[in-house]
Parts: C-alpha cells; sequence; structure tokens
C-alpha cells in the first residue's frame, strides 16, 4: 500500500511539473520572449554582473536580456554556443537513506546491511550545461559571456532549445539587416 501511495505521489509531482512548465512557457510568450533561461550562473564576461552570480536570459524578436540591467539589440550578437562538461565527482553515500529503505523494504536485518552499504562515497558523472554569447558590447569591442547550469531542476527550456532559439533570431536579424542595407 505504502508503494502504491509512492507511485502515486511521484506521477503528481511530474503532472504537478508539467503544467507549471507549460504556464511558464506561455507566460514567456505573452511578455515577448521567444526562449529564456532562468537560474543560469554567470561565469564572466557581463560587466554590471558579478560573476558567481545568477540571473535569467531571455530572448526577443530583438533583444538580448541578461538579467535586469542588461539588454543588448540581436545585432550586435554574433554566435552562441552550447557546450557540456562531463566531469566526475566524488559523492558521499547516504547511510540513513539507504537504511530506512532496506528497512522499508525487508525489515530490520535488510535497515543495517542498507546502512552499511551507505559507508564511504560513490563517484558520480555529473554534466554542467555551459552557454557561451559572444557579442559586441556598448563600448564597441567583442566580448563572450560565459553561463553554466548548476540549477538542474529539468524544468523550463534546455540551454541547447535556448541557444538554437538564439542563434536563429541572430541570424534573422542579419537577414534582415542585410537586405535593408541593399535597399
Amino acid at each position: 500500500m505504502f508503494l502504491v501511495w509512492c507511485i502515486i505521489v511521484i506521477i503528481a509531482c511530474y503532472v504537478i511539473m508539467a503544467i507549471w512548465d507549460s504556464g511558464e512557457k506561455k507566460s514567456m510568450e505573452n511578455k515577448g520572449y521567444s526562449a529564456q533561461l532562468l537560474d543560469v550562473l554567470h561565469v564572466g564576461g557581463i560587466p554590471n554582473l558579478a560573476p558567481g552570480e545568477f540571473t535569467k536570459l531571455r530572448v526577443s524578436d530583438r533583444r538580448l536580456e541578461i538579467g535586469e540591467k542588461n539588454s543588448f539589440p540581436l545585432r550586435q550578437i554574433k554566435r552562441a554556443e552550447h557546450m557540456k562538461n562531463n566531469e566526475l565527482r566524488e559523492k558521499q553515500k547516504s547511510v540513513i537513506g539507504r537504511a530506512v529503505a532496506g528497512g522499508l523494504l525487508l525489515g530490520p536485518v535488510a535497515a543495517i546491511i542498507g546502512g552499511l552499504s551507505g559507508v564511504g562515497t560513490k563517484k558520480v558523472e555529473a554534466d554542467e550545461q555551459i552557454i557561451s554569447i559572444d557579442f559586441i558590447g556598448h563600448d564597441g569591442e567583442e566580448r563572450t559571456a560565459v553561463f553554466i547550469d548548476r540549477n538542474k531542476s529539468g524544468i523550463g527550456m534546455s540551454y541547447k532549445e535556448f541557444v538554437s532559439e538564439l542563434n536563429k533570431k541572430i541570424s534573422h536579424t542579419a537577414v534582415a539587416t542585410n537586405d535593408s542595407q541593399k535597399i
């Protein structure tokens, strides 16, 4: 019976996340944004934003907004890249979690064995999503801004989708600018 309730709670969480995600997407579109990422870690490259600060990235038809203070016309954005950084990290095993799981499934002897199996560390592969954006700063110099996803919430647009949408907007802006210069 407990297992059935756990499954129901997990399914309910997925449904709530899906509803939340669709609501966020509609809200984003209503505000004129075609793409956005929330809670990205700024590594460097944006003058009014401290390295290590979390921020938002948003793309509209004409601008890239980085946080609340920085906005760049798309004609100043040269390219955006998505990269993945795989790294191995050591993580502590959960003694209490394993003991509780063992106890719930098979009783007190399994709780002891589960707890003992949680001693030590395990190697976990972590994927960091990285975005690099090359742009022309307000001073006319070419700059590169770098952002990393450390949130790993899984909710919302992926980094790859964001970069794809931004590059699409950049190419449309470049074509429109070249067409207007020919006239």
